[in-house]
């Protein structure tokens, strides 16, 4: 009877550590003896594998020394052992499970200036199991679909420099289901959308409602929750050069694509010629209005009500959940869609499931802020026009049902708020945002989001060739307006450079160009000038 214990390190610095020394597989070892007792003896089982994500993994094999169900030692930084019960069962060899060890640096800026170890360890140690302890023996439906939306965690301990946190491997095929991680360059199907759109709704209204029907306060007893540090003038130096960098090189390349000749800007093949115009006017424009992505997302936090203020992600993109199924990886933009109305759970054979990791940048904030980063970072932009407004019934709805599950638990517990969502109006007064017409308010005031989340964090997810990136955002680097191009501009290397980019670089660039369509529709930046005001 065995059990694997794989370690998938995480994607922040992960080349750092030679793992080809011995000397760190058996410091590894020792933490996983450490954290799953002296029920079970590991030995190492070196392998390597990428999976297309860059992340480096070690495997090791597990062996129960006696028929007993193990007590998992968490190692905490501070070298504090805490017992924390584990569901790993030693009943029978169909029981067998894979867990990951997530690595962080703790000499990187990533933790030092934004301190997402410290954020996720709260998650992970007091957040949710006080969430779900709340639910539990109350509403087992409720506790069952907020249960799942997290991986199994089983606790956190140091090597060396590194922490690491060890979690259930959602990874390796369970009970006859495999979730996935769709790649940088993918993007979610419909059915995929709808049910993150379910999960995360379920996942916003247990804080909307568990913020009035019980005595926790998170932000009293954790303050680094308040932070928010991506938009912290200290943390400047460390994330500008991600937000507003990749923001300005999508914009340089784009109108250097927008700009070319006709044999260049011919590879847009879906984008109709009589558009270009309207869609360089749209870049135009939107180059003149955000000059400065991180200060825009500053002054639309400022938008944020506190009286709706809960734990959001933070983070809300596809490559921080995994789905069991339905992940479309042949294109990202011929995809055959079934219109929402006709899909439903009970339509598929076997319904897809979602989990959400990576609660590094949590922070009370609006739940729309999830909403808007997720649906223009998952969705195309095709997508959105024919079903946003489904998507958002969908997470309205589920939202104002799940606040409702947890009321009835406020009025049943013991010593638990008398405060309700409940008014005349039913379940729309579930809803902390009243009705309906409200809560789109609410999104399209965050609409901008969309611009530095959806537009300029696209081009480098299809990069492939860093190196023909960074050549040619520095033949870029003096084409600060939008005016037409010197004819230096388009020499053989610079449409070269271009096609190095990635396999797939055409295709984003279509993307964003349906974008700057969306944009002009949509009238977002008329949304970033009220923002400036």
């Amino acid at each position: 009877l065995l059990y694997t214990i794989k370690f998938e390190l995480s994607r922040f610095d992960h080349l750092s550590v030679a793992f080809g020394h011995m000397s760190v597989y058996h410091s590894v070892k020792d933490l996983v003896c450490g954290i799953l007792g002296d029920s079970y003896h590991v030995e190492v089982e070196p392998t390597l594998d990428t999976k297309g994500r860059g992340s480096q993994q070690m495997r090791f094999l597990v062996e129960p020394v006696t028929m007993v169900t193990p007590v998992v030692t968490m190692v905490t930084p501070n070298a504090m052992v805490t017992p924390v019960t584990t569901d790993l069962d030693v009943k029978s060899a169909q029981n067998q499970k894979r867990v990951f060890a997530k690595r962080n640096n703790m000499q990187s800026p990533v933790q030092t200036q934004l301190h997402v170890v410290d954020k996720e360890s709260i998650m992970y140690e007091t957040v949710i199991p006080s969430i779900l302890d709340f639910l539990l023996d109350k509403n087992t439906e409720l506790y069952s679909e907020i249960k799942s939306i997290f991986p199994h965690y089983y606790g956190q301990g140091m090597v060396g420099d590194d922490h690491y946190f060890i979690f259930e491997d959602l990874f390796y095929p369970q009970s006859g289901k495999q979730f996935q991680v769709s790649s940088s360059d993918e993007f979610h199907d419909i059915e995929t959308v709808i049910e993150v759109m379910r999960s995360i709704a379920r996942y916003h209204g247990v804080f909307h409602a568990v913020r009035q029907h019980s005595d926790f306060n998170f932000r009293q007893d954790h303050p680094l929750l308040t932070e928010d540090f991506i938009l912290s003038k200290e943390t400047h130096h460390v994330v500008a050069p991600f937000y507003n960098g990749e923001f300005h090189k999508t914009c340089k390349i784009l109108q250097i694509v927008l700009s070319c000749p006709d044999t260049l800007h011919s590879k847009l093949h879906d984008i109709s010629p009589e558009l270009l115009p309207d869609i360089r006017n749209t870049l135009a424009s939107l180059r003149s209005v955000v000059k400065d992505p991180l200060e825009l997302m500053n002054k639309i936090r400022l938008r944020e009500n506190p009286d709706r203020s809960i734990l959001i992600h933070g983070d809300f993109h596809p490559l921080n959940i995994a789905a069991s199924s339905a992940v479309d990886s042949t294109t990202n933009l011929e995809v055959v869609e079934v219109p929402v109305s006709d899909l439903s759970v009970s339509d598929s054979a076997d319904p897809v499931s979602v989990k959400f990791f990576d609660y590094q940048l949590i922070r009370y904030g609006e739940g729309v802020w999830d909403l808007n980063q997720y649906l223009c970072q998952a969705a195309t932009p095709p997508q959105r026009r024919d079903n946003l407004g489904e998507f958002l019934e969908i997470y309205y709805q589920t939202l104002c049902e799940t606040c409702q599950k947890v009321e009835r638990i406020g009025e049943k517990g013991k010593g638990i708020s008398e405060k309700s969502f409940r008014d005349s109006e039913g379940i729309a007064s579930e809803s902390p945002y009243g009705d309906f017409d409200s809560f789109m308010e609410a999104y399209e005031r965050f609409l901008p989001l969309q611009l530095v989340y959806g537009f300029g964090m696209l081009i480098w997810k299809y990069v492939t060739d860093l190196e023909a990136y960074q050549a040619l955002v520095e033949r870029l680097g003096d084409l600060e307006e939008f005016t037409t191009p010197h004819d230096s501009y388009f020499t053989a290397d610079v449409v070269a450079l271009i096609d190095r980019l990635g396999p797939k670089i055409w295709d984003a660039l279509q993307v964003l160009c349906e974008f700057l369509i969306e944009i002009k529709c949509n009238g977002v930046l008329d949304q970033c000038n009220s923002v400036s005001h």
